[in-house]
């Protein structure tokens, strides 16, 4: 059915970005500070400067489980002394509450302050904003024999799928000159399935004939092969949680299957 009147969108997203950084009605303060080297009468001296950002809790505890329990252990539960944060950039806060409450992140913030948006999301719990960063770095990183190893431990240390995929598709592709420059001495032993996955997505992209797209059952089943990107968004679709390794979201597949 088509029709001409203009239907407004519900409120409510609207509404909670209004709420971000509102005073009157937050009932939580955090203070990011930074600590900064300044010479003076050539002496070095350390100064701080501290950024404020008022948030309510209620909405933390829907949202940010880290920042919530950041409230609950502070003194007041942070509204009469702010809750002090020292390991992270002012921006970066801004940009992780911004999301929180509904907004979004430019494209050019998360290229260019990728891994920092990355840490800051997966330390405080906001799933979907370190995957939405993780693809950004993805697409924005040149991944070199240069790199790859320091990549790999990136990923694997704060459980990123799609970079751990990425690097794994480039050893595959690059083997002969990974094999004589990489050292994988300092590489976990449970990445070869993520490694054979890759060598897996390979050989069925030059084989046609590996591939039935008619049959959906096998399509559904073929789980060990299929890029995290594809897993993610079935799990996505199914309203299963998107975060996690190769092998959990096979897992939470398999057991929704």
């Amino acid at each position: 059915l088509e029709i001409n009147e203009f239907v407004p969108k519900n409120p409510l997203a609207a509404t909670m970005l209004k709420l971000f950084g509102d005073e009157e009605s937050s009932d939580v303060i955090f203070e990011i500070t930074k600590k900064e080297e300044k010479t003076k009468k050539r002496k070095r001296e350390m100064a701080s400067s501290s950024v404020q950002f008022h948030a309510h809790r209620f909405i933390l505890e829907h949202t940010s489980s880290e920042l919530a329990a950041l409230c609950e252990s502070s003194p007041e539960g942070g509204m009469n002394s702010p809750i002090i944060i020292n390991d992270i950039k002012a921006e970066v806060f801004r940009g992780l509450l911004h999301y929180i409450y509904g907004g979004e992140i430019r494209q050019e913030s998360l290229m260019a302050s990728g891994k920092e948006v990355i840490d800051a999301a997966d330390k405080y719990g906001v799933v979907n904003l370190k995957l939405e960063a993780e693809v950004w770095y993805v697409h924005s990183t040149r991944i070199t024999t240069d790199n790859v190893i320091d990549n790999l431990l990136y990923a694997d240390a704060k459980n990123l799928a799609l970079l751990k995929e990425a690097v794994m598709d480039y050893i595959v592709k690059n083997k002969k000159k990974v094999m004589k420059r990489v050292s994988f001495k300092e590489v976990p032993g449970d990445i070869y399935k993520d490694l054979l996955a890759a060598v897996s997505r390979v050989l069925d992209d030059s084989d046609e004939d590996n591939s039935d797209d008619d049959d959906e059952e096998d399509e559904e089943k073929d789980y060990a092969s299929m890029g995290i990107g594809a897993l993610r968004q079935k799990l996505d679709q199914r309203g299963i949680d998107i975060d996690g390794s190769r092998d959990t979201l096979i897992a939470a597949l398999k057991k929704q299957s």
